[in-house]
């Protein structure tokens, strides 16, 4: 049941994507720890992203422009994750992360990639690998902090970089809740011949 109801959410974004044009995907909502095994966890990003540098004439009339990105994760094991999600242009991505640190630890860092589809973004954004190094900070009650840092390789030769900065609430109004975080993400992406900065607010869900 909990797999067709998945399944179900997944249809309604699609329809959802295709309807909204916007610039390349960002927004993750990824720490450093992961779920653990046998837990399921759905993301949902909405933002607002502004290109900088449009340089390239495919995407002169991408202006700034909402962002919705959701995905859905699965804890393989103690330690890795794997997931697929789509989002607004439209994307459609599959992605990994491994937990590098001890699981018990206050600063957590994984190791992780998604690749992605894009069949609406101009041609050389059709298809981008993301290798990201994710690290957050679990020291504060119901509080969670995140930085990760990405590289981001796109038209199988050129190469970009990006960052994102964030933090979580553990639970609504600061209550505390192992199954419901509410955050805000900035997120930017350089490369030679595009720029964008993205600012999302998110809830990931829990099993």
């Amino acid at each position: 049941m909990r797999l067709l109801n998945t399944l179900k959410l997944y249809i309604l974004v699609a329809i959802i994507v295709y309807s909204i044009q916007s610039c390349i995907t960002t927004s993750s909502f990824e720490t450093g720890k992961s779920l653990g095994e046998g837990v399921l966890q759905t993301n949902i990003a909405f933002g607002y992203a502004i290109p900088k540098l449009p340089v390239d004439k495919g995407i002169l009339h991408r202006q700034n422009s909402p962002i919705l990105n959701i995905n859905t994760t699965w804890g393989v094991s103690k330690r890795l994750d794997i997931g697929l999600g789509f989002a607004s242009n439209p994307d459609y991505y599959i992605k990994a992360k491994y937990m590098i640190t001890n699981p018990e630890s206050i600063i957590s860092a994984s190791i992780g990639s998604s690749f992605f589809i894009s069949p609406n973004s101009p041609e050389h954004l059709n298809s981008r690998l993301n290798t990201a190094l994710y690290t957050s900070y679990h020291g504060l009650d119901n509080i969670i902090m995140f930085m990760n840092p990405e590289l981001v390789i796109y038209n199988y030769n050129q190469f970009g970089g990006a960052i994102s900065l964030g933090i979580l609430f553990n639970g609504l109004l600061f209550c505390n809740s192992d199954n419901f975080d509410i955050g805000f993400e900035i997120f930017n992406f350089n490369a030679a011949n595009y720029q964008q900065q993205t600012y999302s607010i998110g809830i990931r869900l829990r099993n």
